[in-house]
C-alpha cells in the first residue's frame, strides 16, 4: 500500500535531477525505514505484553541502537554526498583525496561520541582529532595554494647546492 502511494506521488522522478546517481531510491529508503519502524513497534508490543517490567531496559537498548544507526546513516550519507559532489564538480584527484581524508577524520569524531569511554577520554580524543584536522587543513591549503612557489624555491636550492659542490675550474 505504501509503495502504491509513493508511486502515485512519483517522488523518485521528482528528485531525479538532484539525485542523479543515487545508490538507493528514495521510495525504497522510505519503505525500509517504515518496515524498521513496524518491526520496532511489534517488538515493543510483545515486550510490553510479555515482560512489562523490562520496558526500561528495552528503552535503553533502543537508545543505543538508535545512536549507532544514526552514526552509520550520517557516515553513509556524507560519503554519498561527497561522492556526488566530487563527480558534479569534477575535482582533481589530490583535492578529492583530501576531501575523503577530512571526511574520515570527521567521522572518527562522530564515532567517538558513541563509544563507552569516560568523558575526559572522549574530550581528549576529540581535541586531538580536532587539532589533527586543523593541521591537515593548514598543511594541505599551504601546499595547494603555494605549490608553485615551493617547487621553484626547492629547484633553485638544488641548483645552488649543486654549484657549491662542483669543483671550480680555477682551483
Amino acid at each position: 500500500m505504501l509503495r502504491k502511494i509513493l508511486s502515485i506521488f512519483k517522488i523518485d522522478e521528482l528528485l531525479k535531477p538532484v539525485l542523479q546517481e543515487a545508490y538507493i531510491s528514495l521510495t525504497g529508503l522510505i519503505i525500509v525505514l517504515t518496515d524498521i519502524g513496524l518491526v520496532l513497534l511489534s517488538v515493543y508490543s510483545v515486550l510490553l505484553i510479555v515482560f512489562p517490567q523490562e520496558i526500561n531496559m528495552a528503552n535503553i537498548l533502543l537508545g543505543y541502537l538508535a545512536r549507532y544507526a544514526s552514526i552509520v546513516f550520517i557516515i553513509i550519507l556524507s560519503f554519498i554526498v561527497l561522492g556526488s559532489l566530487v563527480k558534479f564538480i569534477r575535482m582533481e584527484a589530490k583535492l578529492r583525496g583530501f576531501m575523503f581524508l577530512l571526511l574520515l577524520l570527521v567521522t572518527m569524531l562522530v564515532t567517538i561520541d558513541i563509544t563507552a569511554l569516560s568523558d575526559t577520554v572522549k574530550n581528549a580524543l576529540s581535541w586531538g582529532i580536532s587539532l589533527g584536522i586543523a593541521s591537515v587543513i593548514t598543511i594541505f591549503a599551504t601546499w595547494y595554494f603555494f605549490n608553485d612557489i615551493i617547487e621553484k624555491r626547492h629547484k633553485n636550492n638544488r641548483i645552488n647546492a649543486g654549484k657549491k659542490n662542483k669543483p671550480s675550474e680555477h682551483g
